[in-house]
């Protein structure tokens, strides 16, 4: 729907690959070793996630605060 719409969107992706038919879809995955499951979500690192989203905001003109709450500009 965000695509439809275009709103740039960041999706975290553990039990079903990443989709890739939007250049404004980006993606947090799991590890590429791990296989697949309904709990692989589990394994993505919260500093991993921080990291996307700060890389993903700035790419916007937003900015992460204090590590942790998250602002759009």
């Amino acid at each position: 729907m965000s695509v439809n719409l275009g709103i740039e969107t960041l999706i975290i992706y553990g039990d079903c690959p990443p989709q890739y038919y939007s250049n404004l879809i980006h993606h947090i995955d799991i590890d590429n070793t791990l296989i697949r499951s309904s709990t692989t979500i589990e394994e993505i690192e919260v500093e991993r996630v921080i990291d996307k989203l700060t890389k993903f905001l700035n790419g916007r003109g937003g900015r992460v605060v204090e590590g942790a709450r998250l602002e759009s500009v």
